[in-house]
């Protein structure tokens, strides 16, 4: 009887490293993405990756969904390019070609 439950308990523990371990490195991936920018502010849906809190776009990490953010820059800057950051010391939407989107604002 005492076996059983040292083989149950080997396979629980087993099961749960395993899925620890299987779960962590997505959530590393996803914590680091814009910490040196002030972290993640929105997704850019033109270009399908992560918008830092800074403006700047993270090189590396992909959009995991679409979100709210994206519906509202819908139609911002079309004709110029589309959304290429969000410009923080103006607040608006900045554009593919320099402008800024004077209807759109960011945060």
């Amino acid at each position: 009887m005492n076996d059983k439950i040292k083989i149950r308990r080997y396979v629980f523990c087993t099961f749960v490293l395993t899925l620890l371990l299987t779960i962590m490195p997505y959530t590393a991936i996803y914590a680091a993405c814009c910490t040196a920018h002030g972290g993640v502010a929105s997704c850019n849906s033109k270009t399908g990756y992560q918008m830092c809190q800074d403006g700047t776009a993270s090189p590396s990490c992909r959009c995991a969904q679409k979100n709210a953010s994206e519906a509202a820059t819908k139609g911002c800057c079309s004709g110029h390019g589309g959304v290429a950051r969000c410009n923080v010391t103006k607040g608006f939407q900045q554009c593919g070609d320099g402008t800024l989107s004077p209807s759109c604002s960011c945060h």
